[in-house]
């Protein structure tokens, strides 16, 4: 009988976990399942990008190309985010949100350029071989992510959106070497006079 009684109690224990897990899930799947906004998505998108570029400048400072993998991953995610909502900008005719979307593409090009940029490293300077194989992986897989980026801008610009201004090359200034600009150097004549 005692056997029975604990054997009951850790029944009805058992019962009530599950119980409380089941409520849990049916309770947070509809929450799960509520479909983001273009905004919310634009805004992961923009969080997405930033967290690949970092990944992808540790990656390169490691070696990591585990890290780069997952940096890739990242902004493919952020890439395909994007892509629905310019889309949907489209199908809508929201020519503001087709302009944010643009922006975010170009934002995303930056994360794409250093993690192609990473990859490149870790192929030139990987003595493993399953290192070199998975950076040249990454460069594949950073084509069709740029050539998908591509296509977004494209279908961005064709909802109204206008492509970001190019930013200006600025060269350097010269360095200071401490010679006033405006004031002639003294001459120095080193040499002997000749007798003419």
């Amino acid at each position: 009988m005692k056997k029975f009684l604990k054997s009951h109690h850790t029944g009805g224990k058992l019962i009530a976990l599950i119980a409380s897990v089941m409520t849990i899930i049916l309770l947070a799947v509809p929450v799960l399942a509520v479909e983001m906004t273009p905004e919310q998505k634009l805004a992961n998108a923009a969080q997405l990008s930033a967290q690949a570029s970092e990944m992808a400048i540790i990656a390169e400072e490691t070696g990591n190309v585990e890290m780069a993998k997952e940096a890739m991953a990242i902004a493919d995610e952020a890439s395909r985010l994007i892509a629905e909502v310019v889309t949907y900008a489209g199908d809508t005719g929201n020519t503001e949100l087709a302009q944010s979307a643009m922006n975010e593409a170009a934002n995303l090009v930056a994360a794409i350029n250093q993690i192609t940029e990473t990859a490149q490293y870790l192929v030139q300077t990987g003595t493993d071989p399953a290192v070199v194989n998975a950076a040249k992986e990454i460069l594949v897989k950073a084509g069709e992510v740029r050539s998908l980026n591509r296509g977004t801008m494209e279908l961005a610009m064709a909802a109204g959106a206008t492509p970001p201004p190019v930013e200006a090359y600025e060269p350097p200034a010269p360095p200071d070497l401490g010679v006033p600009v405006d004031d002639e150097p003294p001459i120095q004549d080193t040499t002997a006079a000749s007798p003419t």
